[in-house]
């Protein structure tokens, strides 16, 4: 690729993006899953039997899960959603658009998706000991039948007089009902095409043909004929097997796995992808848009003018692109230069929201950003290396890591050991009142400390943690002479979890007494203990992560009801730096919302939660006590596009309040400069009057 000076031009979209309709028609797409029932009853196991060996065979199984009151189900809005997403090329291959980024729907997607065959099974094998073919079947010869016709002869008694059908003509009905009815999907009074008959009398060859190929060509070309005003109207037509789109996306976006499906534990092959699911769901359309642009609220950020930037994961070709890269069509003469673009893409180059709008993709500042990216991947990677207190997923089935042993001892560099009598709190001044919110031991105290019982535990394995042990005193052990007043201003500390724990206490309180104030019902919050189990506790429950039970407070008295959809957590990086997790059940998420983005790279964050990512699947199971819940670990995302900390000091000021104005629907825009020292002083203020009896 010659990238000096070179633009390429990126193909048309279906719409501007931003700039997408809003009408929502109804998708009406006819695969029939009654027929699978049916087929069987009107066989017989017997004959149902070779049904079931046949391609035919994944229809059957797919079958139950289609009528299951939690089953697989087809998304109109999910569909739409990449009707809107769609970009124009030349040819059957269909190139939607994600977050900006390109994935691919071809035959070979289509394939993986299915598992239904894709080129014709070797017919003299499928043949061999057979019979001549005999005589088509009268419904076989014209092309002259429906799809109902054929049913009705299948499913319906002979009348008086003529002959019942045959078991060879049966199951010859059989597959070509079960093809047509919810592969293929004609009209009601729409003629079955005769070429597409012309093996049916003789189930071994019809069997062979490539019917996937066939499948996959109605369902492109239905999706190709479609424009703006297909879906201005209030109902629309698909054809085709339409829920093989709506779930290979799930593949392709894996956050719409993660939010939309739940997985079939019992399936262990990679493919076909569409019996890797036990359950999908139809979510509103606004939960998708927001989805990609990880929105949680989208009533709450509206309020506050948050835009929200983030880079979801988009898998442009899902799996290993050689495997079966013959069913992919080479790219049309006009769509080089957008097979260019996707070389970039291949170098880890994301598309931009500008670049789609202009049509236009610079290739030199394109590949130097790569390059960019790439460097500062690999300065992540070095950076997590630095921190040997942080969480590490384990690489085996025990938790264990290259390296360990249970014989060696392990330090984790924020266990430090408790303070000697003279050890100092902030000097007492008089101009705030009776604690300060943000009051704890400096940060040049917490260095360079060790473990006081580093000789005791020589044959021990310690628990990594993610957060240093609180080692101050709490309210009733300081003597009184030493309860002053602390001018917080003055005082350049990281605030305490004690303090944290309060002001959630008083946010909790108030909610109770004023739920009128506090409009976002879908969210709780939990004290700081509730992580801190699952640090000082994560290598027993990686020992037994079906039968282990966190044993915590906080967990024993969270409640989560219908309407419940996130958990607020406070959490504190290394003692220093704090930050709230949004805990999103429905969408599987464990989120980061970050407000001192300069203090530790992403990966490093993620690191520090990926031990909650992998236990709160397994906490949420116990707590709403659903032993088939899927308790694959949850994706972890960082946002850090809110007001940022001017200092790591004030990060849990900024994180109190935001939780806050989470929480009521209210505006954090102007949570920054002068006014975090009011803030701060009414809190703890406030957390002194309306809680008095809290332990501080």
């Amino acid at each position: 690729m010659d990238s000096e000076s070179e633009i390429l031009t990126l193909p048309e979209q279906i719409y501007i993006e931003g700039e997408e309709s809003i009408a929502l028609g109804t998708v009406q797409q006819y695969s029939d899953w009654n027929l699978v029932s049916k087929v069987e009853e009107a066989l017989g196991e017997c004959l149902f039997q070779k049904i079931r060996s046949s391609f035919l065979g994944l229809l059957v199984e797919l079958g139950p899960k289609m009528k299951a009151k939690k089953g697989i189900r087809f998304s109109g809005k999910i569909f739409h959603y990449l009707m809107q997403q769609r970009v124009k090329t030349k040819g059957s291959t269909l190139w939607f658009r994600v977050d900006s980024q390109p994935i691919r729907f071809s035959l070979r997607e289509f394939y993986l998706t299915t598992g239904i065959q894709c080129e014709p099974v070797h017919r003299e094998l499928r043949r061999k000991g057979k019979d001549p073919v005999k005589e088509p079947y009268f419904w076989a010869s014209k092309g002259s039948y429906t799809l109902g016709d054929l049913e009705d002869r299948l499913f319906l008694k002979p009348k008086e007089g003529e002959p019942a059908v045959e078991d060879e003509e049966k199951l010859c009905l059989a597959a070509v009902v079960l093809t047509e009815g919810i592969l293929l999907t004609p009209y009601g009074k729409e003629k079955i095409p005769l070429p597409r008959l012309r093996h049916a009398s003789d189930f071994e060859m019809y069997t062979a043909q490539p019917w996937g190929k066939e499948a996959f060509s109605v369902l492109s070309n239905s999706i190709l004929r479609m424009d703006e005003k297909t879906w201005a109207k209030e109902k629309y037509d698909l054809r085709g097997f339409g829920l093989a789109l709506t779930i290979w996306v799930l593949s392709a976006v894996p956050a719409f796995g993660a939010a939309f499906g739940v997985k079939d534990k019992e399936f262990q092959s990679e493919y076909p992808l569409i019996l890797k699911w036990k359950s999908t769901t139809t979510p509103e359309f606004f939960k998708i848009v927001n989805l990609v642009n990880d929105v949680y609220e989208f009533c709450f950020l509206k309020i506050c003018n948050v835009i929200v930037s983030s880079q979801i994961e988009v898998n442009t070709i899902i799996g290993n692109p050689e495997d079966f890269k013959s069913l992919v069509p080479d790219f049309h003469t006009n769509d080089t230069e957008f097979q260019q673009v996707l070389e970039l893409v291949k170098m880890g180059y994301r598309l931009k929201k500008t670049e789609w709008n202009t049509r236009c993709v610079d290739v030199c500042a394109a590949l130097e950003e790569a390059e960019e990216e790439g460097g500062l991947e690999r300065k992540a990677e070095n950076d997590n290396e630095s921190f040997e207190d942080s969480i590490r997923e384990p690489n085996t089935q025990y938790g264990s890591y290259p390296g360990d042993d249970e014989n060696t001892q392990c330090d984790v560099g924020d266990e430090v050991a408790e303070e000697s009598s003279k050890d100092k709190s902030p000097t007492p001044r008089s101009s705030t009142p009776n604690f300060n919110i943000l009051s704890e031991e400096s940060l040049d105290v917490q260095k360079d400390k060790k473990r006081s019982s580093r000789g005791r535990n020589e044959n021990k394995r310690v628990k990594p943690s993610v957060h240093a042990e609180d080692n101050l005193k709490t309210r009733k052990q300081v003597p009184r002479k030493r309860q002053k007043q602390v001018d917080s201003a003055d005082v350049d500390v990281p605030t305490r979890k004690e303090h944290v724990d309060a002001a959630l206490e008083l946010m909790k309180t108030r909610k109770e007494s004023n739920p009128e104030l506090f409009k976002n019902k879908s969210v709780v919050f939990v004290g700081s203990s509730f992580l801190n189990v699952v640090d000082e506790s994560y290598m027993e429950f990686l020992d037994n992560k079906e039968g282990f039970q966190f044993q915590s407070e906080e967990i024993s008295k969270l409640i989560i009801e219908e309407e419940t959809k996130c958990i607020l957590a406070p959490f504190c990086i290394k003692g220093k730096c704090w930050v709230a997790l949004l805990i999103h059940l429905e969408q599987k998420t464990v989120c980061i919302w970050e407000y001192a983005a300069s203090y530790l790279t992403e990966e490093v964050k993620k690191k520090y939660v990926a031990a909650y990512s992998i236990a709160m699947p397994y906490i949420v199971r116990n707590i709403l006590k659903k032993e088939d819940m899927d308790v694959s670990p949850f994706s972890i995302k960082v946002l850090t596009t809110f007001p940022q900390a001017p200092r790591n000091e004030e990060s849990g000021i900024y994180m109190l309040k935001f939780m806050e104005c989470y929480s009521m629907y209210t505006s954090h825009s102007n949570l920054e400069g002068n006014i975090i020292q009011n803030v701060r002083n009414k809190l703890a203020a406030d957390i002194y009057t309306e809680l008095g009896s809290v332990t501080l």
